[in-house]
């Protein structure tokens, strides 16, 4: 009873009692509640502590003595399973208690302004985020005559992509070139991709990542902005893990988030790979929250798939924004 932990489980079969004497049990019951009663001092400053006697099987412990056992203080517990399960959910109702102690209300939900959507390219939409502090790669947007200098610049390897607002899946549209080396890959990709776009981004290609994250807001007419944290990438629609929650958020919130998520180990380092910068990594997703917070407004949609982890940092290496492009004044739209 001294080590401070929340609960306290004696395990205790009785014996049939038409047969065999339950006075020894007795003896460890009353010294149980003696421990339990001895350490009520203890629980004045750390909170209220659960002693519990439970019986491997329901039929081991009889109603004359649980009834007992509960008038002194002491809950009784028919089962092992069913003991750990209510021990689970009273952990469950408490955190819960606690949460609301900091609990933020929700924004008011926010009016769209009047006006017609529009999906930004994925430069533009990059820079609207940096703004707020997400991290994202060192690039360039350039026309196909400069996208060999701007490489040579930044230097090798790097990705090439094509810059459109219409090309929201890049990926399937052949629209993006990864881990290019040198100038013959370069040109090589941009040949692909020459019928695509005017204009490319030319990056850095990210190293040394541990897990790739997706970060979302989504609009919901009753609720408002939503925010959702999970295993992003080409998978995500796959792996389907992830966890929402509603605006405005807090860091703790988000920390408890990504900790629920099946990657979890992945994020914090998996069979002897690094760990990620999992403090960056919240920092991202308070930039992307921050950003729908202040334009909940005009905002409809917004993805940023994948925020790459790695050991020092994060880097958000795409992203997605569709807003309402606001009237302009003397403009009609029917």
């Amino acid at each position: 009873m001294d080590c401070n932990f929340d609960a306290h489980l004696l395990v205790l079969d009785y014996p049939r009692l038409d047969r065999c004497s339950a006075e020894s049990w007795g003896t460890t019951v009353d010294a149980f509640v003696a421990a339990a009663h001895a350490g009520e001092a203890l629980v004045q400053s750390t909170g209220k502590k659960a002693a519990t006697v439970v019986a491997s099987l329901p039929e081991d412990l009889p109603e004359d003595y649980a009834q007992s056992l509960m008038a002194r203080g002491i809950a009784p517990m028919h089962g092992l399973p069913d003991c750990l399960d209510a021990i689970a959910h009273a952990a469950q109702v408490g955190a819960a208690v606690r949460a609301q102690a900091v609990l933020k209300p929700l924004s008011p939900v926010q009016a769209l302004q009047a006006g017609s959507p529009r999906t930004l390219d994925e430069a533009t939409a990059k820079r609207a985020l940096a703004a707020f502090g997400l991290a994202v790669p060192k690039g360039r947007v350039v026309p196909a005559a400069q996208v060999a200098e701007a490489a040579d610049a930044l230097g090798y390897p790097v990705v090439l992509k094509a810059v459109s607002a219409q090309l929201a899946h890049k990926t399937e549209a052949g629209a993006v070139h990864l881990n290019l080396a040198n100038a013959e890959q370069l040109q090589a990709a941009l040949n692909k991709m020459a019928h695509l776009s005017d204009e490319f981004l030319v990056e850095q290609m990210a190293a040394n990542v541990v897990a790739e994250v997706i970060v979302g807001v989504q609009r919901d007419a009753q609720f408002g902005l939503s925010l959702t944290v999970g295993a992003g990438g080409v998978l995500v629609e796959l792996l389907q893990d992830a966890r929402t929650l509603l605006l405005p958020v807090q860091r703790h919130e988000v920390q408890a988030a990504l900790e629920s998520l099946r990657i979890w180990p992945l994020l914090r380092g998996f069979r002897g790979k690094p760990a990620g910068d999992v403090p960056a990594l919240v920092d991202a997703v308070m930039a992307v929250a921050d950003y729908a917070q202040s334009h909940a407004h005009s905002l409809l949609e917004l993805d940023v798939n994948p925020v790459l982890l790695m050991p020092d940092g994060v880097l958000a290496v795409d992203a997605l924004i569709r807003c309402i492009e606001p009237i302009s004044e003397g403009t009609s739209h029917v």
